[in-house]
């Protein structure tokens, strides 16, 4: 079971592109995407637009789950390298969360419960595409296990 956790809602230019990857990998795996609300933040409130939206991510992590957080500083796995990835998350038994935090990072608690930080690149996106990123890549490793001729 993949869990996607991410801050904030998709644009509609954005919704039609990660609902195409999210069915074409619900064909392999059962998925499930929770969007939380964004927090806005005034002027000098950063921290705790942080402490809500981390806390709402906390509470959206599946019991039991190996959390992958999406983080710059993450292991930069290529294509085949992520196939193998989830092919080990798969074998654990437990469902796999990714969490892509909001615009301002997420909480130390929050780092704290990742068991792994992936990045889909060093460079900076805006947080709909890496979530469309994210699908299309999970997508794409599913394919690399199975043979799929979508990676080429």
């Amino acid at each position: 079971m993949i869990h996607i956790i991410c801050v904030g809602k998709l644009k509609s230019a954005w919704q039609q592109l990660a609902q195409d990857y999210a069915v074409r990998l619900s064909r392999t795996d059962k998925l499930t995407v929770t969007e939380l609300p964004d927090q806005p933040a005034a002027a000098g409130q950063t921290a705790r637009a942080i402490q809500q939206e981390s806390a709402a991510i906390l509470q959206a992590l599946p019991k039991g789950a190996y959390v992958v957080l999406l983080d710059v500083a993450g292991a930069m796995p290529d294509s085949v390298g992520l196939s193998q990835r989830l092919a080990g998350w798969r074998g654990m038994g437990r469902p796999v969360a990714f969490v892509i935090g909001g615009s301002n990072g997420v909480s130390l608690e929050v780092q704290a419960h990742a068991n792994e930080k992936i990045s889909l690149s060093r460079l900076t996106f805006p947080h709909a595409c890496a979530r469309v990123l994210l699908l299309e890549q999970l997508y794409r490793a599913a394919c690399i296990l199975n043979h799929h001729p979508y990676h080429k």
